[in-house]
């Protein structure tokens, strides 16, 4: 019996150390570094096997990695290509067994070193290594490596620099490398004519080569730089090259690509830019989605708040959903973001990663259960950068809690409006780029990695017991296609969350009812028929029979022998695979009801369309049912709108008397004027500008009437606005709920082989061959057609404006058609004359879809806001703009079915207009001393925005006048009301600082908002003083030294000039001297009133009444450890705004000098010290002015004082326990006489 419960101990203890072992080996989540003396930094991660493969630096020297999914490193090698350089990898790729790495040294000497190294992963040997020492492309580098798998070819990307002509200073590189010898086959630039680079790169299904990057366009500075995309060929052959986002010609902006991926035939490019301006920190995010041919399918900008310098690092493609690793600068720091997007480019969700330091993530991986990222970091206390390496679960969660490295941030995502997308004509040449073979030993590291945090995967058994000894099955995703009838093709993606594999013969059910809740039928079962590894993801595709418009359930790891409904927490199916959890065992899914496609056409009346196998000419809704190509059920819902020619010129009333008439075209007016319901039209005459020259004759015209006769352009060239052009005008007016579409415009025109004037001459005709449309908008031209043949006949000309947003007038507009006829066809005929007839013009009213919000920006005397951020927030969408220079916004194509919230944000600049007068203010205030005098007082004293104004508000404020914070707590920078109501000393202060717009139609312009700076009472901030400058006094601050000990001495400071003060602000920089503590002399300062940062003291004193003191006397003292002190060891910080506040409440500027003194008094001693009774204090003074002894604690109380009248030479003063009050303890001795003062330490025992 002994031995069986020996037996079973040891097999307990084992079992216990088993759980330790494989928990240490399951990391849901975790954050690691990998740190040596030198430079540390992880720069491409790439999946293989069951984990991860590195790229970076240790050490200084690169070295190559092999970590598991739980950041266990399996080897290290070091690589050390460039010796005393540090290298960069910047992309990888797998060739079977082998790693293709490239990249580049540091710059040395004005010089970039390039590699491409390929490395076999099972021999850790280097099969060929290749540098370029780049003496001719001094500064070039590679920025990719694709895998071509079909040839013996890899492609390098990247740039070269400096170039010489064909190329002209940094164009884009790519290279051809044979994979077997590693030599470059072929290399060719790209030149736009100034600076282009690939960035990033891949091989599409298609078979092309497509690279991301940053192009300049039309060789222009920094404004002219854009985002990339270059098509290119497996023989390195540009197809084409494409510019994005801001027109390359009118606008300026500062844009790049960084990365790029594909999905589905489709391209994802994220960037990054200044989208108004060059600058490289107030930039936006930016992803866009392609074809194949470069076409944008959406174009999104995204804000990251409270950060700037945004740089979009790597974006990745899993499941249909878009990963986008963004570093940046937050609070003076680099943290890196990850924003996640769905396949339309909405923004999911977005998380900041990083602590108080620097973090940067290079690279991402994402797998189907996780998020690695690696790069460096200095949070943890390593020696320098550390390489970090960093897992999340897929929503990026998981680095909260016991890691603290998830930052709060939010960000805001819109749709670009009316992206821009060109392509450019790019010049493609040849160059010489040899690469040279090196030779390097590979040397095996022992690293360790550190790990900073984890969170452990854990069953969920009900017993307790946490061992991974079981499988977790989970339905992920389920897709259904109909293959026609009743015939639905099943796509399940099974995943398996544990550690133990997940058998191919796991069992599951489709239910055709929820099995949990109520009672249901099997309708399919069968065995998984695969593996699912630990943490992995299989699909399985099947066939069944379901029907249309219909739930089912499928329950995986269930072979149907449970009575339905059941519960998943209590009932288990009796299969053979064990789980802990069968809660993620259940997924519904629906079969599709029958497609329908909607199409509306616009037909003017007498019109049909046919439609498949129908035709339509009647206004109304119609239905078809048809089936697709997979057999299933399909409608297609037809919509037919009919349109009247709503305004018509017959010409009828042609008249051309020849000297009277034939100038006059008074009496070409509409003979159909408008009669729209949803507005106003008002048609002009027909007419040609200077009718003296540019007559007109009748002609014959259609059905016996009459049409117009006018004579062309001489010439082939076509003139916009030609004085010779026939024009005619409509102001057009909707209703303030409906918009005015116009559609169409029908006339009819000819060149006739001979002229025929009514009433007048005939002959041969220098006929016109061409003439041309053009309209404009409110003077500006939205359409121009040339080039149109001109007939010999009477013909019809159509010209459809449906697809033109600019024929729809939201507001009043005016309308101007010109027709130009032109280019003659060459005979002797001196007359060549152009007519036309019957112009009809089609128009109707349009439901309104958008609607203008507007309003501006004022501080609170009137003054506008200019550069001001204004948020729209409608639904999860978020806009954003900036006001003019008149502080005005506006929001056009405004939908109008949600209702939306206008508000303003400014948070970058808490000082301005903030220093300790502003607190001296609020504590007047509080004591009754100096009630408010205006709401705007209130609002900006309320620091903690908690309704009222106390003495929290000056605590806050006082921390950030003195650097401790850099923002307030709870409160903005400014606040922006809608309105202000009148406060008092009872009111609670409460602003709406939000415009909350219901859904409708109308336009709201009068959206306006004040705006207030938080904490400044005195409204002095530089928003409102733009151009000013102020002319104010200055009050003088002087120090004196005072050794009091062989380690410790004062640094006394005096006021010069005035007696008397509310207060200062000053921030003292004391160099190589170490402050212990202030002493308070004639002013009482608490901690609260002072912050020391390194060498930096900041000190801010207010006092709601003003306090008197002795210029003669220090106001306060420093008490600083330092044998020796120098003038030089003190000055005052000029980067903080130094003050003194009068009795009047003005503001001087405060200068520091050291202070003149006479050295009267030779030296001063105390004997004995330490004393018990009695100590004698001597000094030497040579003048007999009177000395005031004066006797501190430590605490700065005073404690005795005495002013005696000197004798020349050595005074002797008695100095008592009895004085001191009989306590113990160390005390100051001050001895003065006029503008001098000399202490000293004593001891009582």
């Amino acid at each position: 019996m002994k031995k069986l419960v020996i037996y079973l101990i040891i097999l307990l203890n084992l079992v216990s150390e088993g759980v330790k072992s494989q928990n240490d080996e399951c990391k849901k989540t975790f954050v690691s570094t990998i740190g040596a003396t030198g430079i540390d930094e992880a720069n491409q991660v790439i999946g293989y096997q069951d984990g991860f493969l590195v790229s970076g630096t240790t050490n200084s020297k690169f070295v190559l990695m092999f970590l598991s999914e739980n950041g266990k490193i399996n080897w290290t090698y070091e690589l050390d290509i460039f010796q005393n350089l540090t290298e960069r990898a910047t992309n990888m790729t797998l060739d079977g067994e082998n790693l293709v790495v490239v990249g580049n040294s540091e710059l040395s000497n004005g010089v970039i070193q390039n590699f491409i190294l390929k490395f076999n992963i099972q021999s850790k040997n280097i099969i060929w290594l290749k540098i370029r020492n780049n003496l001719e492309f001094s500064t070039s580098y590679f920025t990719s490596v694709l895998n071509e798998t079909t040839t013996d070819t890899y492609y390098v990307l990247g740039q070269t620099q400096e170039n010489f002509s064909p190329g002209l200073g940094c164009d884009a590189l790519l290279l051809k490398v044979n994979k077997i010898t590693g030599n470059v086959e072929l290399a060719k630039n790209v030149n736009l004519g100034s600076c282009e680079t690939y960035t990033s790169s891949l091989i599409a299904n298609n078979g092309f080569i497509y690279g991301a990057g940053r192009f300049n366009s039309a060789g222009g500075g920094q404004d002219k730089f854009r985002g990339s995309l270059t098509k290119l060929d497996l023989d390195g052959n540009e197809i084409w090259s494409k510019l994005y986002t801001k027109d390359i010609i009118s606008d300026e902006a500062r844009l790049y690509f960084q990365t790029i991926a594909e999905d589905n035939g489709n391209l994802i490019l994220g960037g990054q830019g200044d989208l108004d301006g060059t600058s490289t920190s107030d930039v936006d995010v930016l992803l866009m989605k392609t074809n194949l041919d470069g076409e944008i399918v959406w174009h999104k900008e995204v804000n990251i708040l409270n950060v700037n310098s945004e740089y979009s690092t790597k974006v990745i493609v899993m499941n249909s959903a878009y990963y986008l690793l963004v570093n940046a600068t937050s609070s003076g720091n680099n943290d890196f973001v990850i924003l996640k997007f769905d396949s339309e480019g909405n923004l999911v969700w977005n998380k900041m990663y990083g602590r108080q330091s620097n973090d940067r993530g290079n690279d991402i991986l994402v797998t189907e259960n996780n998020i690695f990222i690696v790069g460096k970091t200095n949070s943890f206390g390593g020696t320098g950068d550390d390489i970090l390496i960093a897992k999340t679960d897929l929503e990026g969660n998981g680095l909260n809690e016991s890691c603290n490295f998830l930052k709060p941030i939010n960000a805001n995502s819109k749709n670009s409006i009316s992206p821009f997308e060109g392509e450019v004509n790019t010049l493609d040449y040849n160059i010489d780029f040899p690469l040279t073979d090196k030779s390097i030993s590979v040397r095996q590291l022992n690293l360790t990695a550190n790990e900073i945090c984890s969170v452990t995967c854990a069953d969920t058994c009900k017993n307790g017991v946490i061992v991974h000894t079981v499988p977790d099955a989970k339905i992920s995703d389920i897709s259904v296609q109909c293959k026609g009838g009743k015939s639905y093709e099943l796509t399940i993606k099974i995943c398996n969350l544990d550690s133990v594999t997940l058998s191919k013969l796991t069992p599951f059910v489709i239910y055709d009812n929820n099995p949990t809740i109520n009672s249901a039928q099997i309708i399919f079962q069968s065995n998984l028929g695969i593996d699912v590894l630990t943490n992995k993801c299989e699909t399985i595709k099947f066939t069944t029979s379901l029907l249309e418009a219909h739930n089912y359930f499928v329950v995986v790891n269930d072979n149907g022998s449970l009575v339905t409904p059941f519960s998943l927490n209590d009932d288990f199916p009796s299969t053979n695979i064990q789980e802990c959890d069968f809660q993620n065992n259940l997924l519904g899914f629906a079969t599709g009801v029958a497609d329908t496609t909607y199409i509306s056409e616009t037909l003017v009346l007498g019109e049909s369309i046919q439609i498949g196998q129908e035709t339509y000419d009647t206004k109304g809704q119609y239905v078809q049912n048809l089936s697709n190509i997979y057999g299933c059920d399909s409608t297609l819902v037809i919509t037919i709108n009919i349109i009247n020619a709503d305004i018509l010129y017959d010409f009828n009333n042609c008249a051309a008397v020849v000297g009277s008439s034939n100038m006059d075209y008074s009496e070409f007016l509409p003979s159909k004027a408008s009669s729209i319901e949803c507005g106003i039209i008002n048609s002009s005459n027909i007419y040609r500008r200077n009718p003296l020259q540019n007559k007109h004759s009748c002609t014959p015209g259609l059905d016996n009437s009459n049409g117009m006769c006018v004579e062309s352009k001489l010439n082939c060239v076509y003139n916009p606005g030609d004085e010779r052009s026939v024009i005619f005008t409509m102001e057009v007016i909707p209703n303030i709920d409906k918009h005015i579409q116009i559609h169409e415009i029908r006339f009819f025109e000819k060149s006739p082989l001979n002229y025929d004037w009514v009433n007048g001459d005939k002959g041969l005709n220098n006929y016109p061959t061409k003439f041309g449309l053009r309209v404009l908008k409110n003077n500006i031209e939205i359409l121009r057609i040339t080039d149109i043949n001109s007939l010999r006949d009477w013909n019809e000309r159509k010209f459809n404006f449906d697809n033109l947003p600019a024929f729809v007038s939201k507001e009043k507009s005016t309308f101007q058609f010109e027709f130009l006829a032109y280019c003659p066809i060459g005979n002797n005929s001196t007359v060549s004359v152009w007519d036309i007839e019957n112009m009809s013009i089609f128009t109707s009213c349009v439901e309104k879809e958008s609607r203008i919000l507007s309003g501006g920006i004022n501080n609170f005397d009137g003054k506008p806001f200019s550069d001001i951020t204004v948020y729209k927030q409608q639904n999860i969408e978020i806009e954003h703009q900036k006001t003019d220079a008149n502080g005005k916004f506006k929001f056009e194509n405004f939908e109008i079915v949600d209702g939306c919230e206008i508000s303003v944000i400014k948070n970058d600049d808490y000082l301005n207009g903030i220093s300790t007068l502003d607190l001296i203010l609020i504590q007047r205030h509080i004591l009754g001393l100096d009630i408010f005098d205006d709401s705007r007082k209130y609002i900006a004293a309320d620091i903690n925005n908690d309704a009222k104004v106390s003495a929290s508000d000056l605590v806050e404020l006082r921390r950030l006048i003195l650097g401790i914070t850099e923002k307030f707590n709870n409160n903005g920078s400014w606040r922006f009301c809608t309105e202000i109501p009148l406060f008092n000393l009872n009111s609670k202060i409460e602003v709406n600082e939000k415009y909350q717009v219901s859904n409708g139609q109308n336009d709201i312009i009068n959206l306006n908002f004040t705006g207030i700076k938080v904490g400044d009472i005195n409204d002095d901030n530089n928003v409102k003083d733009i151009g000013t400058s102020r002319d104010r006094k200055v009050e003088l601050f002087e120090y004196t030294f005072e050794k009091i000990s062989q380690q410790e001495s004062y640094i006394n400071i005096y006021s010069n000039g005035s007696n008397e003060l509310n207060g200062f602000q000053i921030s003292l920089e004391i160099n190589d001297l170490k402050f212990l503590d202030i002493i308070n002399s004639q002013i009482s300062l608490s901690s609260d009133d002072i912050y020391v940062n390194n060498d930096k003291i900041f000190i801010s004193f207010s006092s709601p009444t003003s306090v008197k003191f002795d210029i003669t006397k220090p106001i306060f003292s420093l008490l600083i450890n330092s044998a020796n002190i120098l003038s030089n060891n003190i000055s005052m910080n000029n980067n903080f705004k130094n003050e003194f506040y009068s009795v009047d409440l003005q503001t001087k500027k405060v200068e520091l000098r050291e202070k003149i003194v006479s050295n009267i008094i030779e030296f001063v001693n105390a004997k004995p010290n330490p004393f018990d009774n009695v100590s004698f204090l001597e000094f030497y003074t040579s003048d007999i002015s009177p000395v005031e002894i004066e006797i501190y604690s430590l605490t700065g109380n005073l404690v005795f004082s005495k002013i005696l009248t000197p004798t020349l030479g050595t005074n002797q003063v008695e100095i008592s326990s009895n004085q001191l009050g009989n306590l113990t303890g160390m005390y100051i001795i001050k001895v003065c006489s006029r503008n001098e003062s000399h202490a000293l330490k004593l001891i009582l025992k």
